[in-house]
């Protein structure tokens, strides 16, 4: 009786290791996995990432564009508001109202750079 003891004893306790490891490959296969997928969806971060880094590029770029467009008609606004002057003609209304479009405008290409600056500055590099 003892042995059987001993016996059952021993084929118990090889049954808990294999259990045990076979809990401890499935934790690593699951991990593997999950590895995997985070490294997935990394690399689609990444590219969503450079994505959104050109796109804030491009509106800087056309920021830029429209500033200077408004700059070029502030000038001409300005020799125009002088020439008429000298020849004693008022300026029309409408060339007068430009002048409140551009100010407003100057001021939101400001704005939209400031914020794509900060924006780019928050955006991790990847």
């Amino acid at each position: 009786m003892n042995t059987l003891k001993t016996v059952f004893g021993k084929l118990f306790k090889e049954e808990t290791q294999l259990a045990s490891h076979e809990v401890e490959l499935a934790l690593i296969d699951d991990i593997k996995k999950l590895m995997n997928s985070a490294l997935s969806r990394k690399g689609e971060f990444q590219k969503f990432s450079q994505t959104v880094q050109q796109q804030l590029d491009n509106l800087k770029v056309a920021s830029n564009m429209w500033n200077r467009d408004l700059s070029e008609a502030q000038t001409l606004i300005s020799n125009l508001v002088v020439k008429a002057k000298e020849i004693g003609v008022a300026v029309p209304a409408e060339v007068l109202a430009y002048e409140k479009i551009i100010k407003d405008g100057v001021s939101e290409t400001k704005n939209y750079s400031n914020i794509i600056v900060k924006i780019k500055s928050e955006i991790p590099k990847g």
